[in-house]
C-alpha cells in the first residue's frame, strides 16, 4: 500500500539539487520499532542457535533505553548514523547525473509517504545487522534493504554480505526468491551459511520473519 500527502508535481525531478547524492526513504518511526527488529531477529536465531554469546549480549542491551551508553556500545554495536535515523537508498547519482529513466527516479515525490515491510534480517557476530525489506516504490537494488546497526563492518558492507548469500549462483539464491521475493509462503526460516566476506570466512545468520514489520518511510534527497 502507497500514501501519499502531497499533489505529485513534476517541477520535483527537474529541481533536485546537484550536491544530492542519493535518494531515498527515511524511516518516520520510533526507534523502539528498529530495536524490536533487531530483538525479534535476534531471538529467533537464539532459540535455533542459543551459543552465540553476542547476540546474547547484544538482545540484552539493544532494548535499554541507555544502549548508547552501555558496554557494547562502540565495542563493537552502534547505530550507522548519529542522529539515530535510519533509510532504505532507492537510487544513486552515478557521475555527475542520476539515471531519469530508472523507474526510482519518475516515481520519486519529496515527502511522499511510503510503507516498507521488514522481511527478516541478516546478522554477521559483532560485524553489521542488515534487514532485507520490499516496498511498494522501486529501488535501483537488487536486494533492497536497511542497515540496521553496525560493528566493526560500515554501512555500504551490507551490499557485500547480501550480494555473496543471495546474488545468482550464490548459497541462499533460491531462498532470497522464495521466501523475500515472491513470498511463496510465510514460514519462519533460520539458518546459518559461512563464507567469505572481506576476504575472511565468517558465518552469516539468515532469519525471515513469519509476520513482515511494517514501516513508514518518506522520499528524501540526501547530501553528499
Amino acid at each position: 500500500m502507497v500514501e501519499s500527502t502531497k499533489i505529485p508535481n513534476s517541477t520535483d525531478l527537474e529541481n533536485i539539487p546537484k550536491n544530492v547524492l542519493y535518494l531515498g526513504l527515511e524511516i518516520t518511526e520510533p526507534i523502539e520499532i528498529i530495536q524490536k527488529i533487531i530483538s525479534e531477529g535476534l531471538g529467533s536465531i537464539l532459540e535455533s542457535y542459543p551459543n552465540i554469546e553476542d547476540a546474547k549480549l547484544l538482545i540484552n542491551e539493544i532494548g535499554n533505553s541507555n544502549f548508547e551508553d552501555s558496554c557494547i556500545y562502540n565495542s563493537p554495536w552502534r547505530y550507522p548514523k548519529e542522529n539515530k535515523k535510519w533509510h532504505l537508498t532507492t537510487l544513486f547519482r552515478k557521475g555527475n547525473n542520476f539515471n531519469k529513466s530508472h523507474p526510482a527516479y519518475v516515481q520519486f515525490e519529496e515527502g511522499k509517504h511510503i510503507y516498507v515491510n521488514v522481511k527478516g534480517i541478516i546478522y554477521v557476530p559483532k560485524k553489521i545487522i542488515t534487514s532485507v525489506v520490499s516496498t511498494d516504490t522501486s529501488v535501483e537494488n537488487k536486494f533492497p534493504h536497511i542497515t540496521t546497526l553496525l560493528g566493526t563492518y560500515s554501512a555500504k558492507n551490507s551490499n557485500d554480505v547480501l550480494n555473496e548469500i543471495f546474488f545468482e549462483g550464490k548459497c541462499l539464491q533460491k531462498e532470497f526468491k522464495k521466501l523475500f521475493e515472491d513470498e511463496l509462503n510465510d514460514d519462519h526460516f533460520v539458518t546459518v551459511v559461512e563464507i567469505n566476506l572481506l576476504n575472511k570466512k565468517e558465518k552469516v545468520y539468515v532469519v525471515k520473519f513469519k509476520n513482515p514489520i511494517k514501516l513508514d518511510t518518506s522520499m528524501k534527497y540526501y547530501f553528499k
